[in-house]
Parts: C-alpha cells; structure tokens; sequence
C-alpha cells in the first residue's frame, strides 16, 4: 500500500509542477498574423548563420587573415521602417576588410531573391537593407550600410583603429547593449 501512495503523491506533484507550463504551450499556440518582413529575417537569419561558417571557405580576397576574425550576424525586420536590418559583430578593424565583408553580406542576402520570392512573394532591394557592423571590443559600430549607401560611424580613412583603453567609456554610433 504504502508504494501506492508514494506513486499518487508523486504524480500530483509532477502535475502540479507542470500545469503552468502546459498554459503557457497554449500561449505559444495560438495562430497569430506574421509579417513577410519577420519571416523574410527569420530566413535570412538561418542563411547567414550558415553563411559566417562557410565564409572561411568563401571570401573575398584579404577579408580574413586569420580564424580569429570572425563574425556573428543578427537579423530583424523594422516594421516601422519596412526595412531587414543586419548587425554584423566581429573585431575587425580595417576599413577596406569592413567594407568588403558588408558588401559579401550584402550581396549574399541579395542573391537569395529568387527564393525570397517563390516562399514569401518578396524581392529585396539595396534600400530594403540596412547593415552595420559592431567592434565587440571596442563597443562601436565602425561602418553601415544604409538607403543604399555606405557611411562610416568613425573616422577609419588612415588605416585600422586603435583599440580603446580600458578606461574609455566612450560609445559613438551604437554599443553592444544596444544595438545599432
């Protein structure tokens, strides 16, 4: 007898302990309108995510010199907007290498139109994506990409950008907890 009663108190401790968990499946349940523009950056986010792997293979020339440098992209759509924004985060720091990988970026979410549009009836633009890249170690965006033209955040003309000190606080153009 006494197992039994082990076995019940067992069982209704495991309901109790999951029952809010069952609600808040029906939550996520619920059939909800989603934007293109949502589902397009839920692509795009799956593609690119296989993209910056293969991109030690595939690159343009000189855009990585070693393994360490590599980068991490984040996709979202503006609905305000009406634009696919891309956060590029990595460590580089030299102009000619941040605008070549925005440009492979950008032209990589551009060849995927073709499937963009059979699955969600889309075609994207150069307007329709923003891009910009943030220095991880120095909490600044350094480049973007923006209505189809590039604009630099800082100064990068004379060459790489020195990292900053420990003490420097210092935040143009966009940090990591916000970001850009």
């Amino acid at each position: 007898m006494r197992p039994m009663k082990t076995a019940c108190f067992c069982a209704a401790l495991f309901c109790l302990v999951t029952a809010p968990s069952w609600a808040a499946n029906d939550a996520l349940a619920q059939a909800q309108s989603v934007p293109t523009g949502e589902r397009v950056a839920n692509y795009l986010q799956t593609m690119l995510t296989a993209v910056g792997q293969l991109l030690i293979i595939k690159h343009p020339p000189g855009m990585i010199s070693d393994s360490n440098n590599t980068y991490r992209a984040t996709v979202l759509y503006d609905p305000d907007r009406k634009v696919i924004q891309i956060s590029l985060i990595g460590t580089q720091t030299d102009p000619k290498t941040l605008k070549a990988l925005l440009e492979f970026t950008k032209d990589e979410v551009l060849s995927l139109n073709k499937t963009i549009q059979k699955d969600f009836g889309a075609t994207l633009g150069d307007t329709d994506i923003d891009i910009s890249y943030l220095n991880v170690a120095m909490n600044k965006t350094l480049l973007s990409y923006k209505d189809g033209r590039y604009s630099q955040d800082i100064k990068l003309e004379d060459g790489p950008v020195s990292k900053p000190s420990a003490s420097d606080n210092s935040v143009p153009g966009g940090n990591i907890n916000g970001m850009p």
